[in-house]
């Protein structure tokens, strides 16, 4: 990534894609731009592995369940967020027998989930704080290619209050970009690529049924977020006028939602061909022709294809 591309993917954050609802996407890009740079040109193959929490308070947390959890979760966030037409296999798993590519890994050097009731009664109380390390190896030398440290935080409170896993899912989706910006996209394309994060190769060609997450339009909860998922997989944070979609498996699954310290589910079984759809907050299932009125009006937020799990 020259100087140049880094100065030119600035003036696209800000001179010509401006509004709100790029923000998001373009703060994104920005601290993609922002870490050192690496060339990647030369990769084919990325190798995910499992986070590693290196905290020595994370035993102590409250939330052990977070805790336990996000070596996975948020190596899974990272592998959603590779490009595949960049990187033509991604791998969740460490390299074997002096097999070629870049190995990604993560290291959490702090991981407080803090208490998200705090943070929504009193801005600045109890804050998530969500520190790391990221280390670029190649696979066949063991050399290290980049290495740099992240530290994130979120404090305040009232409507606005979020989750850690909001943190999680932001910085897996600057790591996608920033692997995108080190094989040599330019930053107008990462960017683009940023705000439709659909999978681009479709559903799969095995058996499989879609699942739908929706949150259309309604004033109850409006301005909270929280976690939805498939089994135990956390798709992401939902929000008003959005949704997920995640291609699934045959057979009896679990469709969850919830936030830190709770979940509530639904069992539903999937058949090959059909489509479901649920309310997230509450999980009702929709009427297909209803659940597409609303879908116009919605977001996509991202595509997972989960029928590789069992």
């Amino acid at each position: 990534m020259t100087a140049q591309r880094r100065f030119i993917g600035w003036i696209v954050c800000f001179v010509f894609l401006p509004g709100i609802l790029q923000a998001g996407s373009e703060k994104r890009l920005r601290r993609a731009l922002d870490w050192p740079t690496v060339d990647l040109s030369g990769y084919e193959r990325v190798f995910v592995e499992d986070c590693e929490v290196t905290d020595p308070e994370a035993p102590e947390r409250k939330i052990q369940d977070l805790v336990k959890t996000v070596p996975a979760r948020l190596a899974d966030y990272i592998d959603y967020a590779i490009d595949r037409d960049l990187f033509p296999e991604v791998l969740r798993r460490a390299p074997k027998n002096s097999e070629s590519g870049v190995v990604l890994r993560v290291n959490v050097t702090r991981y407080k989930p803090g208490s998200f009731t705090a943070r929504w009664l009193v801005a600045g109380t109890s804050s998530a704080n969500f520190e790391f390390d990221v280390t670029l190896i190649d696979a066949q030398t063991g050399n290290t290619l980049q290495t740099f440290s992240e530290t994130r935080s979120f404090n305040w409170g009232g409507l606005t209050a979020r989750s850690i896993t909001l943190i999680e899912e932001r910085a897996a989706v600057e790591l996608g970009a920033y692997l995108s910006l080190s094989k040599g996209m330019e930053p107008e394309a990462v960017l683009a690529r940023l705000r439709m994060p659909f999978d681009g190769d479709g559903p799969p060609e095995i058996p499989h049924g879609t699942v739908y997450i929706m949150r259309p339009q309604g004033m109850v909860g409006g301005a909270n977020r929280f976690r939805v998922g498939i089994d135990d997989v956390t798709i992401g944070e939902s929000k008003r006028n959005t949704y997920h979609m995640a291609y699934v498996a045959p057979g009896e699954h679990r469709v969850w939602w919830g936030r830190d310290k709770w979940q509530r589910d639904t069992a539903v079984t999937i058949e090959s061909g059909k489509d479901y759809y649920f309310q997230a907050m509450g999980l009702k299932e929709i009427p297909p022709a209803k659940a597409l009125k609303k879908l116009k009006d919605c977001r996509l937020i991202r595509t997972m294809d989960l029928t590789d799990r069992p």
